[in-house]
């Protein structure tokens, strides 16, 4: 699919370096044309969206790629302060877990996410990047 000289803005809150590696590969074999912010923590993604609007650097993103198990301030935590505040009710957030917890997956309905869980292969992970275009090249209703 082409990308049309799009630039996706890509938030990625996730502190395993081999993830975080597979996403970008996952990413890039989708054809994705795009600009990675990486956060280790939860406390970090939470501080750049507060920053949105009033710091050049710190853009809104087309997609917000989050795992759940995070330090600091994990990705349930984070899911709900992003959707307690209506600047980012329409954001596309996607949970990134490895996690089969029924908890897990009625948390992202009731916050609205997008909910993948990580396989163990390497095939079946790196299907998450033409996963991730297919939902942001969507169109949003009202838009």
């Amino acid at each position: 699919m082409a990308n049309n000289g799009r630039l996706w803005r890509v938030y990625l809150a996730e502190d395993n370096p081999g993830d975080v590696y597979l996403v970008k590969e996952a990413l890039r074999l989708a054809g994705l044309n795009y600009e990675l912010t990486l956060f280790e923590d939860g406390h970090q993604a939470l501080k750049r969206f507060d920053l949105i609007g009033s710091e050049p650097a710190a853009v809104y993103p087309d997609v917000f790629l989050l795992d759940l198990n995070l330090p600091r301030s994990d990705g349930g935590e984070v899911l709900r302060s992003l959707r307690e505040n209506t600047r980012w009710s329409r954001l596309l957030v996607v949970i990134l877990t490895s996690s089969e917890s029924p908890t897990d997956r009625a948390l992202a309905d009731t916050y609205d996410a997008t909910y993948f869980r990580k396989p163990n292969e390497l095939d079946p992970f790196l299907k998450i990047g033409a996963y991730i275009r297919d939902l942001i090249h969507q169109p949003v209703d009202g838009n």
